[in-house]
C-alpha cells in the first residue's frame, strides 16, 4: 500500500446516545490526532456562500461577515478559497477559487466590507455551481452555507431542494450549514448538511 499506518498518530473516541423517547441508539465516531502527536494540515478547497438576501437582518450579517473574516485569517498558504453571496442572483468574489495569500485575503475582506441585505432568498442557485466544481485532487472541498433557510426564490424549496443538490454533488464536496435566530429552517439546514457529509451548526 502506498498510505502510511497512522495508528500510533490519532486517538478514536466513540460516544453512544439513545433517545428516551424512541428508544433509537445512535452512536459518534470521533478519529481525532493524539495529545502529543503534531499531524501536518492538509490543504483545503474552501468555498464560503453568503445568505445576503432580505430575510437577513443588518445584525446578523455583520455577525456572519465577522465571522468568515475570521476563517479567512486562519487559511494556509496551501489553501483556496472563495466567497458567493446570493441575494436574487449569486455574486462570486473571483470567477475560480484563489490561493490564500495575504493579498487575496485582503481583497476577500474588502469584497465583504458595507455588504447589505436585500433581494430574494435563491439557495439552490448559489449552491449548485459551487458544487458542480471538483477539488483539486486529493484535496478535500469544503463548502459553508450560511444562511437562514429559507429559500423566497428558485423552484426549489425544502425536501426537492435537499434532493437536487445532494443528487448533484458528485465530486466529493462537504457541506456544513451554519444558521442563527429563531427563524431559521433547521430542518432544511439539518438535512442539506447530513445528506452531504458535513454538519449543521445553528444558534
Amino acid at each position: 500500500s502506498s498510505f502510511l499506518p497512522m495508528d500510533a498518530l490519532v486517538d478514536i473516541q466513540m460516544k453512544v446516545y439513545v433517545d428516551p423517547g424512541t428508544q433509537q441508539g445512535y452512536f459518534e465516531l470521533k478519529i481525532v490526532p493524539d495529545s502529543d502527536q503534531v499531524i501536518e494540515t492538509l490543504p483545503r478547497d474552501i468555498t464560503f456562500v453568503i445568505d445576503a438576501s432580505n430575510s437577513i437582518v443588518p445584525r446578523k450579517l455583520q455577525l456572519t461577515v465577522r465571522g468568515v473574516t475570521a476563517c479567512l485569517a486562519m487559511l494556509n498558504a496551501r489553501d483556496t478559497s472563495n466567497i458567493i453571496v446570493f441575494r436574487g442572483t449569486p455574486t462570486l468574489f473571483n470567477p475560480t477559487m484563489v490561493p490564500a495569500t495575504r493579498d487575496t485575503i485582503a481583497q476577500a475582506n474588502q469584497f465583504l466590507e458595507g455588504l447589505e441585505s436585500s433581494g430574494a432568498t435563491d439557495v439552490y442557485s448559489a449552491i449548485q455551481p459551487v458544487i458542480e466544481r471538483a477539488p483539486r485532487p486529493g484535496v478535500p472541498g469544503i463548502v459553508f452555507v450560511l444562511t437562514d433557510g429559507r429559500p423566497t426564490a428558485g423552484n426549489l424549496k425544502g425536501r426537492e431542494l435537499i434532493n437536487a443538490l445532494s443528487d448533484e454533488n458528485l465530486l466529493g464536496n462537504t457541506i456544513y450549514t451554519f444558521g442563527g435566530g429563531r427563524t431559521v429552517n433547521q430542518y432544511l439546514l439539518d438535512l442539506l448538511a447530513y445528506r452531504n457529509k458535513g454538519r449543521s451548526y445553528t444558534f
